[in-house]
């Protein structure tokens, strides 16, 4: 028997991804920035080592928009342009309080640029690699991560930088886990200006 969709436009598809993985997203946002501070024990949870850091609630905010904006947008990279523009902007609907030093379509330009290979790295970003990590184009998020979000906000970039490997694992994963959403929601939805798709 022929099953139907229910039809949704991008930005609607990109909000349902949301509804769907945002607790996993800001979960290992927040464990990849934590992990990178001395010592971190967050049995106490992780808005203590944020403090005994000096890094402001504000800024863990922040970084929460620029990782699931990179997750979003590493993930609908082989939609077409217009499509995973709005899908990506669906996903960061829910986040309902964005500082201005979120630029939407800055984060968005800077991506394409990284995943199309024209985006310029800090020279200490640019040779930063993890050859076994799987999706690679996680590695490219995780390297515009560290570049576009952890050198201008953080103070112990070198990390960041000294474990990259177990810092783009992370994003990987994300990556992956979301991938696995979206796949769940295909078959779920189509996607109004798409072809069929499954």
């Amino acid at each position: 028997m022929l099953g139907f969709k229910n039809s949704v436009t991008p930005d609607e598809f990109g909000q349902g991804v949301w509804s769907y993985a945002n607790d996993l997203i800001i979960a290992e946002a927040t464990r990849s920035l934590g992990a990178r501070f001395d010592k971190p024990d967050a049995s106490k949870g992780w808005k203590t080592i944020f403090q005994a850091s000096g890094v402001p609630l504000s800024t863990v905010r922040l970084y929460h928009l620029y990782y699931a904006h990179a997750v979003f947008q590493t993930n609908f990279k082989n939609f077409p342009l217009s499509q995973r523009q709005e899908m990506t902007r669906g996903g960061m609907v829910n986040f309902t309080t964005k500082p201005a030093t979120y630029a939407f379509e800055k984060i968005f330009n800077d991506l394409e640029a990284t995943f199309d290979g024209h985006y310029r790295f800090d020279a200490l970003v640019e040779g930063l690699c993890n050859p076994e990590a799987r999706p690679a184009l996680g590695v490219l998020t995780a390297k515009y991560l560290v570049d576009g979000f952890v050198f201008p906000h953080i103070e112990n970039r070198q990390a960041f930088l000294d474990d990259f490997v177990g810092f783009s694992s992370e994003v990987c994963s994300t990556v992956a886990t979301v991938e696995g959403a979206i796949d769940v929601l295909l078959t779920k939805f189509h996607i109004i200006g798409l072809p069929t798709q499954g």
